[in-house]
This record gives C-alpha cells, sequence and structure tokens, in this order.
C-alpha cells in the first residue's frame, strides 16, 4: 500500500514537472553543470550525464512527453544514451552543448513575454560560455592551462546563472508551441558556434597566443562580420540591400513572376469570358516556361480543350477552391516551385472568380431590364386596351345616330392607338433603361389632348412652347398611368374633375396631375414610387416602375398635394423646388 502511494506521488512529481518547462530545463542545466565539474570521463560524470540525457528526453520539444512509446523504442533509446555516457568525450560534449545552443536558440524569437525570452537568452548564454570557455580547452593543445585560469568563473560564476533561470516567472508556454523549432536559427547557431571555436583554434595555432586571446580576437572579426553583412542586407536610406536581392530571387527562381503577373493583369482586362480567360492563362504559362510541357485545368465540371499526355510526363496537380490546375513536366516539380504555382494558381483562381461574378452580374442586370420592361409594356398595352374599351363605349352610346358621326372621333383616336402599340413592340425588341427618344413638346401635348379630352379631362398649359422638347416614353408613361388611376376612381366618385397641367417655364418641363377626389390613405401615400402598393385599382408597381424610369432621366415622382378635393401627383425634375 505504502508502495503504491509513493508510486502514486511520484507519477504527480513527474506530471507536475512536466508542465513545468522553464524548471525542467533548469534541472537539465544543473545536472549537465554538475557532470562537466565531476569530468565527464569519471564514473560519477557518466552516472550524472545519464541522467541529464533522461531529463533532456523529458524536456526535448520534437514529441509530447505524454505520447506513447512502443517498448522496442524504449529499449533503442536506453542502448544510445547509455553508449553516449560510457563512451563520452569532450570532442562529443562539444557537439552536445553546440546542439543544445542551437535548439535553445531555435525557440528565444517565438515568445514576446519578456521574462521567457529572457529565460531562453540566459540559457543560450550559459551553454554558449560553457561551450567556449570550458569544453573546448579540453579538446585543443595546451588549452587546458588556459582553462584554469578562468576555473573560478566557470565554477561560481555560471551557476548563478542557472540561479536565475529558476528565479524567472514561469512564463506562457502553451503545448503548440513546445513543438515550434525554427530549423533555421538553430542551424544558423550551430554553424556560427562551429565558426567561432574552430576559428580560434585555428588562430591560436597560427599566431602562438592563448586561447582566451584567440577567442576574443575571433568573437570581435565575427562580430565586425555581422555588422557588416547586416548594413548590406539592409543599407536604408532608400538603397536596396541584399534583402532585395534575395527577394528577388526567390519570388523569381524558375518563375517570371513580375512579368507573369502583368500578362495575367492584361489577359483580365482583355478577356470577359471567365473560360477563355483560363485557356489564356494555361498558353500563356505554358509559353513562358519551357519546362511546362501542357496546363489543363478544371472548374465546375468543365474543363480545358487541351488534353494531358497519357504516358512519359509527370503531372502535378495545384487545386484553389474550385479550380483545379494540372501541370505536366518532364521532370517533378521542385518544392520551390511548388509553392510558387500554389500562389500561381491562388491568383488564376482569384481572377476566374471575378470574371464568373462579373458575368453573373451582366446577367442579372439584363434579366432585371427585361423584367422592368415587361412591366412597364404590360401596362401600356393595359392602358390600350382601356382606351379601346372607352372608344367602343362612346361609339356605343350614339345609338341610332349615323356611324358617319363617330368616324371624326375614330379617325382621331385610331392612329395614336397604332402608334402606341407600335412604341410598345419597339419596346420588346430591345430592354429598355432609359426614357426614350425626345420629340417636340407642343405635338406630344396635342396628342395627349386628343386622346384623353372625349373623356371629361381638362388640360391647362404655363409657359410657352417655343422649340421645348420632352422625354416621349417617360411623359406618355407618367400620363397613361396617373389619368387611368383618376378614371378608376372617378368610377367610384363620378362627379370629380381631372386637370392635367403642363408647365414649360422651367428648363424642363413639368406635369401635374389632380383630381378632386377622395384623398389616399396616409399609409400608402408614403410607399407610392418607393416600392409596390397592393392595390386593386391600381398605384401599385404602375407608379413604382413610373419613379424608377423618371429616376433614369433625372425626374422624380412625387405626391405633391394628398387632401380632400386635392390629389395632384407631379412629375419634375430631381430636387427642383416648387
Amino acid at each position: 500500500m505504502r508502495r503504491d502511494l509513493g508510486f502514486q506521488r511520484l507519477s504527480s512529481y513527474i506530471v507536475g514537472l512536466l508542465t513545468r518547462r522553464q524548471m525542467l530545463l533548469v534541472l537539465m542545466f544543473a545536472v549537465l553543470h554538475a557532470a562537466l565539474l565531476q569530468n565527464i570521463t569519471s564514473q560519477a560524470g557518466r552516472i550524472l550525464m545519464l541522467m541529464h540525457f533522461a531529463l533532456f528526453l523529458l524536456w526535448q520539444p520534437f514529441v509530447s512527453a505524454q505520447s506513447r512509446i512502443a517498448s522496442r523504442q524504449i529499449v533503442l533509446m536506453g542502448i544510445v544514451l547509455g553508449a553516449l555516457s560510457y563512451w563520452m568525450s569532450w570532442w562529443l560534449m562539444c557537439f552536445w552543448l553546440a546542439l543544445l545552443a542551437g535548439l535553445v536558440g531555435g525557440r528565444v524569437f517565438f515568445y514576446n513575454q519578456r521574462s521567457t525570452k529572457v529565460f531562453y537568452l540566459l540559457a543560450l548564454s550559459y551553454l554558449i560560455s560553457m561551450l567556449m570557455l570550458y569544453a573546448m580547452p579540453y579538446v585543443i593543445p595546451n588549452g587546458y592551462a588556459a582553462e584554469k585560469q578562468i576555473m573560478p568563473l566557470i565554477g561560481y560564476g555560471l551557476p548563478v546563472v542557472i540561479i536565475v533561470m529558476a528565479l524567472l516567472p514561469e512564463g506562457g508556454e502553451v503545448e503548440s508551441s513546445r513543438e515550434a523549432i525554427d530549423l533555421a536559427y538553430s542551424v544558423f547557431i550551430m554553424l556560427m558556434l562551429a565558426v567561432v571555436a574552430l576559428g580560434s583554434i585555428a588562430i591560436m595555432m597560427l599566431k602562438q597566443i592563448d586561447y582566451i586571446q584567440a577567442l576574443l580576437l575571433t568573437i570581435f572579426t565575427m562580430a565586425a562580420t555581422l555588422l557588416l553583412a547586416s548594413w548590406l542586407w539592409n543599407p536604408g536610406a532608400g538603397v536596396s540591400g541584399l534583402s532585395a536581392v534575395a527577394s528577388r530571387y526567390m519570388l523569381s527562381i524558375g518563375l517570371p513572376f513580375e512579368q507573369w503577373l502583368r500578362s495575367m493583369a492584361e489577359l483580365a482586362q482583355q478577356e470577359p469570358d471567365p473560360d477563355r480567360f483560363l485557356d489564356g492563362a494555361c498558353k500563356g504559362m505554358v509559353a513562358q516556361l519551357p519546362w511546362v510541357l501542357s496546363c489543363h485545368w478544371t472548374v465546375d465540371g468543365k474543363s480545358s480543350a487541351t488534353e494531358l499526355p497519357d504516358i512519359g510526363r509527370i503531372k502535378t496537380v495545384f487545386q484553389q477552391g474550385e479550380l483545379t490546375l494540372t501541370l505536366a513536366t518532364e521532370q517533378a516539380v521542385a518544392p520551390m516551385m511548388v509553392w510558387h504555382f500554389n500562389l500561381v494558381t491562388q491568383l488564376v483562381a482569384r481572377f476566374h472568380a471575378e470574371k464568373k461574378r462579373d458575368r453573373q452580374l451582366r446577367e442579372m442586370a439584363y434579366m432585371q431590364a427585361v423584367h422592368e420592361t415587361g412591366a412597364r409594356v404590360t401596362h401600356d398595352v393595359k392602358n390600350l386596351l382601356q382606351s379601346l374599351h372607352a372608344l367602343l363605349f362612346v361609339i356605343g352610346e350614339q345609338g341610332e345616330i349615323s356611324i358617319d358621326k363617330a368616324q371624326p372621333l375614330l379617325r382621331r383616336q385610331l392612329p395614336l392607338i397604332t402608334q402606341r402599340l407600335q412604341r410598345t413592340l419597339d419596346k420588346l425588341r430591345v430592354p429598355e433603361t432609359e426614357g426614350g427618344e425626345k420629340m417636340g413638346a407642343q405635338s406630344w401635348w396635342n396628342e395627349l389632348r386628343n386622346q384623353y379630352e372625349a373623356r371629361g379631362v381638362k388640360f391647362e398649359v404655363q409657359g410657352d412652347f417655343d422649340d421645348k422638347r420632352i422625354a416621349a416614353s417617360l411623359f406618355n408613361n407618367a400620363a397613361e398611368n396617373l389619368l387611368q388611376n383618376a378614371f378608376d376612381k372617378r368610377a367610384g366618385e363620378p362627379d370629380i374633375d381631372i386637370t392635367v397641367l403642363l408647365d414649360l417655364r422651367f428648363d424642363k418641363p413639368v406635369l401635374k396631375v389632380t383630381d378632386t377626389g377622395s384623398p389616399m390613405p396616409s399609409t400608402k401615400a408614403a410607399d407610392i414610387g418607393q416600392r409596390p402598393v397592393a392595390s386593386e385599382n391600381g398605384l401599385g408597381i404602375g407608379l413604382y416602375q413610373l419613379a424608377r424610369m423618371a429616376a433614369m432621366e433625372g425626374y422624380g415622382l412625387v405626391l405633391r398635394s394628398n387632401k380632400s378635393g386635392d390629389v395632384c401627383f407631379k412629375l419634375a425634375p430631381a430636387r427642383r423646388p416648387d
């Protein structure tokens, strides 16, 4: 029972230690420091190194410590670690310290919290100091004597760094960042340490000076070299350095990126059809890249006309959304080129999506024009039928009177009805989105009077006709819709008067239609011209279409007056004061 309880406590301690990553690294450094001071070739040093390797397995950032490991892997790792501990030498220790420095240095740039960044910087400083000041003197001739001079600094100074690391607050090192190792930074740090170490040995041999002096000379030389390289990388003052050259090379390796982007932009402006754009993009890719033998695209169940070769070619597929590009090459595509063509596929897919969206918008605009034209034609036909019914009603009222007396009325009305039918048919040929052609105001006014004067409508004019011209289609629709609505109201209120006023005192004519009937409900009056209004007697879709047509001609349809005995609609230029 006590044994099980002790095992549970030990397990809880280990789990708690695994969650404290920084403390685990501190313990690993403390055991490493003790092994180095005990001499790694001694029995105690080998035991401490074995403990150090065990702590490293718990800390290592590649595989989570909670992951399950097979028994064979555990046995293999035990054999490898035991062999390393038994055959540990100072050359192997130098390599191990450089490897640890690379692993720790590759994690410094992943943290923004100051305490965590300082912790890993101290860890990197400790490893570099132990490598250069303690391990290296053991592997070079006459280096041990120089090492004895700095033994107090190593034995009593560097443990202070470990103590400071232990006192720093634990940072928020999340589980996902434990595996985050910047390979480029790690390799760079290891190479820099190798250059400093080997350079110090070379200068020491050539100049016959102490190791410490050679180390300081190498460090200052490397610092000056790095300072010069950093300045050449980005000189500033508007001068592009090696960074611009490297970026240009990375973006243009095997692919003239800027030329391709320019050609894609020109093709996108010249070719509105999305499928033909994809064909042009693939042809341009084959023409600009000699090693690309063929390019095949597939999107929305459609595919390019060009066929891919069946045999003797390596096919590489790149996909972005619904677009799939398949390239046929002689050799396998390099990893850098895979990155480039992923970017290429993304750009082509974006252009194709824009082309497809533009085509849909054009189709929607055309269908909307057809719908609006159909709605206007429907109201024109409705008004024509009502005019014919009114004409037949007048002829039928004559009774026994000779039909010869009705002929003047027919001669006036039938040509007008024929012209209106012809205009209605013209609208069906091409969907209209504008008001139509202009005609003389006086001619239009005379036709309107001849059409409606016999139905008890009063006509008034303000101003002179002169050479004024009028938007015939707009004003015809306005007069027909407004008068027909007034006639519908007269069917329920026979005594109302209807007046049409044409105001020619301004630059553009103004049309007013007034009746003396009852006002419109306020709920419907607010929606007139803004949206269709449900009504048995009109005043709905017709006025809504009229308002949209008026807006295209720079006019506005408003309900100027809505009170008993004075209901007035006005068609006037937009934003004109009364």
